[in-house]
């Protein structure tokens, strides 16, 4: 059982085009205040037209988002203008405005997910991730200001998406890196249980009264299946490093939080069984069964092999509780 530590590599993206739409916004508004600062006399003739808000609140909101994703420049075709919900008579014109408002704020989310998944932006060439991310981000808009659930459902989305280059692997190894790196990302972002049950806690713990006792871990840990190696992928990319390709081979990952980093174990089929047993709210007994049935070990072994792997994951600080209700 290995334990590997994943950190975290930045992908920057910037680009010359939208700072130098930016030095022009700032001169315009600099502008535009120092008109407003002089002495000026009552205004006359009609009134500038609000915006409208006829299209309804929601058309306005999807339109908008639509021209915040979208690429290409014309909207034409679109039902709603942006003048239903930008003032277009502004120093800085609202297609202008808008233009620069969505190159920046894209490049912050592309950038935030190059981060978060680094071992995918790494192994994909520049053209298939920019496709990827663009796909990704206009039919799953954030839900939140944060960061961490922002590719929640990107392995899924992976998994679907068709590359223009051929990897070596199939596309579900792919989508099986960002799921790992998901979960580190969540377990990462976990609270701290209110406490934990350390080992001579669970010492206490009546022989007769282990059967029925429900264990429950703390917020952050995940068990992630995969049908190839892709941890020492993950790990290389967190490191800045070329990864080699992933073996085929079965892997079960427990995700957890030790101190400030983030450990992923490889785990044998026993006790990934038990742990996801665990996890789902069966009883230790019954956890313990199913590690066996998955396993094919005895039954005597998998009782004192599921023990030592909750002592020491109390000694590790993931137990949260243990009900003998």
């Amino acid at each position: 059982m290995g334990a590997v530590s994943c950190g975290r590599v930045a992908v920057p993206e910037r680009r010359r085009d939208l700072v130098a739409e930016l030095d022009e916004a700032r001169a315009q508004h600099a502008a535009a205040l120092a008109v407003h600062d002089e002495p000026r006399s009552a205004p006359s003739g009609p009134p500038a037209r609000a915006p409208q808000r006829g299209a309804g609140w929601s058309a306005l909101q999807r339109a908008f988002w639509e021209r915040v994703v979208s690429s290409r420049e014309e909207h034409a075709d679109r039902p709603v203008a942006l003048s239903d919900f930008l003032d277009d008579g502004l120093p800085v014109r609202a297609e202008r405005g808008l233009r620069v408002y969505r190159d920046g704020y894209l490049a912050s989310l592309r950038d935030a997910l190059a981060t978060n998944f680094a071992s995918l932006a790494r192994v994909l060439s520049e053209e298939d991730w920019a496709r990827l991310a663009a796909a990704y981000l206009a039919a799953h808009p954030p839900r939140g200001h944060g960061f961490v659930g922002l590719g929640a459902a990107l392995p899924a989305f992976v998994a679907d998406h068709r590359f223009a280059t051929d990897y070596g692997v199939p596309t579900r190894v792919l989508a099986e890196m960002a799921r790992l790196e998901q979960a580190q990302l969540e377990a990462q972002d976990a609270p701290d249980p209110d406490r934990t049950v350390t080992p001579a806690e669970l010492a206490a713990v009546a022989p007769e009264d282990w059967e029925r006792a429900r264990i429950a871990f703390a917020p952050g840990m995940r068990i992630v299946r995969t049908t190839h190696d892709v941890a020492p992928v993950v790990l290389a990319a967190g490191r800045g490093e070329a990864p080699a390709r992933p073996a085929a081979v079965e892997r079960a990952y427990l995700v957890a939080r030790r101190g400030g980093g983030v450990e992923t174990e490889t785990l044998d089929r026993a006790d990934a069984a038990l742990v996801e047993a665990l996890l789902a709210g069966s009883s230790f007994g019954a956890a313990c069964d199913a590690a066996q049935a998955d396993s094919g070990t005895e039954e005597g072994a998998a009782a004192e092999q599921a023990a030592r792997l909750i002592v020491r994951a109390a000694a590790s600080g993931w137990i949260a509780h243990v009900d003998l209700r």
